[in-house]
């Protein structure tokens, strides 16, 4: 349901031809105001339901050899058939001739993601990232609606972490089942951002739940950009408590002793290996397994004095678990380890976030 000015050319004719007619691809639509030259009063074509539209030149004069613009409202996603057919008329509404053309995809909005821990029952940190390419200008792209899916209840009025949004805390309107708004006090810019909020899963969701981003216009609220039809995460069976992350104070190009903490609520078997994921710009200093402290004895640990540990990447710290002796006992685990930090702001990604996975491999 995006607002996109659309333009065409025709090749020239010695017809005079004052009128065309627009049929616009399944799902599509114009709106009431669809150009200088354009009119739409809600008419479809035939038996099809496809959106018709009509350009007429002023004073009867030919729009042929001229470049037309319109304004369509776009479908939540790409439809089946991707095709316009154009109507041309002449004086004295004379059918002078019709063509077709291939319409453009639909392009969802770019590097959008969500990301949290699928715990049936749990109030868990969700978090959201995505890509704007299009400039504001003298407008004000300051509207994220957010649609979850059933079951899902949003909370942003004290749980917001704006992560890269731009301005001041945001208002938060309409947090609740399946939905979230959030007014920004400054407008996006053509840049990659994420946020988080929090929110409670049910106890059963759909085999794979879909999230939607929009981002709106103020004063109008048109949408400028979106993406339906992103994927969640589905539910474990494990009860974790959402993850912690502290680190001691360091500046830039210093060094951070980072921990991370999490709950398990119930016995496990599941588990071979937990994984902390740093975001771009940080990088781990674990040169061996005494720079890694773990503060649960009860947690099975792959024997070996140097085996349960792998820092091979800079981005990544794997800890390794006993598959002989696999059950983790609920309680609480801590790992802490050494950081680096980005040598200025500059290197700080916009995607500013830590991930902890509970894998069920090495």
């Amino acid at each position: 349901d995006v607002l996109l000015e659309v333009s065409f050319d025709l090749v020239s004719s010695e017809d005079v031809v004052p009128e065309l007619v627009l049929v616009a691809p399944p799902e599509f639509s114009f709106p009431e105001d669809c150009g200088d030259l354009c009119t739409a009063r809600g008419d479809t074509f035939g038996q099809t339901g496809q959106a018709m539209a009509t350009l007429t030149s002023v004073g009867s004069t030919t729009l042929f050899g001229l470049e037309l613009h319109f304004f369509v409202k776009t479908p939540d996603r790409t439809p089946l058939v991707l095709l316009w057919l154009v109507q041309a008329f002449g004086l004295n509404n004379k059918l002078a001739g019709w063509g077709s053309v291939d319409s453009f995809k639909v392009n969802q909005m770019r590097d959008t993601a969500v990301y949290y821990g699928g715990i049936p029952n749990g109030y868990v940190q969700i978090a959201f990232t995505f890509s704007l390419l299009l400039e504001p200008g003298d407008e004000m792209f300051n509207i994220i609606d957010v649609t979850a899916p059933s079951g899902f209840v949003m909370s942003c009025k004290d749980d917001l972490e704006q992560v890269s949004l731009p301005g001041g805390k945001p208002v938060c309107e309409n947090a609740g089942s399946g939905q979230m708004r959030l007014i920004l006090n400054e407008t996006l810019q053509a840049k990659t951002y994420a946020f988080a909020a929090m929110a409670e899963i049910p106890s059963k969701v759909p085999a794979l739940p879909m999230f939607a981003i929009s981002i709106r216009e103020r004063g109008t609220e048109d949408i400028v950009d979106a993406a339906f039809d992103v994927p969640g995460w589905i539910l474990s069976t494990l009860q974790v408590t959402q993850p912690s992350l502290a680190w001691s104070t360091a500046g830039f190009g210093e060094r951070s002793s980072v921990t991370v903490t999490f709950t398990l609520n119930n016995d496990t078997a599941a588990l071979l290996s937990f994984l902390i994921a740093l975001p771009p710009g940080f990088q781990q200093q674990v040169r061996s397994t005494a720079d890694v402290k773990s503060s649960n004895s009860k947690l099975p640990l792959l024997k070996g004095s140097q085996d349960w540990i792998d820092a091979s990447q800079p981005s990544l710290l794997r800890i390794l678990l006993e598959p002989g002796d696999p059950v983790i006992a609920a309680g609480s685990y801590r790992f802490t380890f050494p950081v680096d930090m980005p040598e200025t702001s500059s290197e700080i990604s916009p995607i500013n976030l830590w991930y902890l996975l509970l894998c069920q491999d090495r």
